[in-house]
């Protein structure tokens, strides 16, 4: 689950932008290493990547939903 504060503060800076009509990407730009879990040879670490990945975007997505296509997400921007 992310932390509630941090939501709450990413909300607050992405509302600024778009109330100056700005585009704003969010992006889990570093990740603490699980990312790379992808590449992993085990199925079950990587399923472990899949898990973590689609819950923390839901979350993000579900607390912007209603927002205008000012922002964008970008969910992936690292390769393996």
């Amino acid at each position: 689950t992310i932390n509630t504060a941090l939501l709450d503060r990413v909300q607050e800076i992405v509302d600024w932008a778009i109330k100056y009509e700005m585009f704003v990407i969010v992006n889990d730009h570093w990740d603490g290493g699980w990312w790379g879990m992808f590449g992993s040879k085990t199925d079950a670490t990587v399923q472990k990547a899949w898990d973590l990945y689609t819950s923390m975007w839901t979350q993000i997505a579900e607390r912007f939903k209603d927002y205008p296509e000012l922002l964008i997400f970008e969910s992936a921007n690292e390769e393996l």
